[in-house]
């Protein structure tokens, strides 16, 4: 069997290409071991140390972006404000609503008046939101609603 290119015996083999196998010196892709061409098996790591199960944050690191201007500061911080104050209402009117409809239902005999701030919060997030250009075109659709509702 002839392996190509054929090498000669002026050329030197390269010493990256010269590997021991079988404790013979054998130039690889260009002698024959044996008479039949060599397989290398692959190669499989065994780690001895107890591997930990890799976080997101050990790949890519950890990123904080924070705006850079005052005025985006700011608005960030009142979006926040307003979106938390908002949910808080939402959830508050629901209690409201829901004890008003047992009193009733089962005639206890007091009234709690339903809460019912939470679309100014809303709107204050939509707008917020639109000075920050997040989103604009559902920024505006919020707003919109929100003014549809308080009026």
């Amino acid at each position: 069997m002839i392996l190509y290119p054929v090498t000669t015996s002026d050329e030197e083999a390269k010493p990256n290409e010269i590997l021991k196998i079988a404790n013979v010196d054998l130039q690889w892709g260009k002698e024959l071991l044996f008479d039949k061409i060599p397989y290398l098996q692959p190669i499989y790591l065994h780690i001895e140390s107890s591997l930990q199960r890799s976080r997101l944050q050990d790949w890519f690191g950890r990123v904080s972006i924070e705006p850079t201007s005052i005025l985006a500061r700011i608005t960030l911080w009142l979006k926040r404000i307003a979106l938390v104050l908002a949910v808080a209402a939402i959830l508050l009117s629901l209690v409201t609503t829901g004890i008003q409809v047992l009193s009733e239902q089962f005639s206890l005999g007091f009234s709690i008046t339903a809460i019912n701030y939470y679309h100014e919060l809303v709107l204050a997030w939509g707008i917020f939101s639109l000075i920050r250009w997040e989103r604009p075109f559902i920024s505006l659709l919020i707003i919109v609603y929100c003014f549809l509702q308080i009026s």
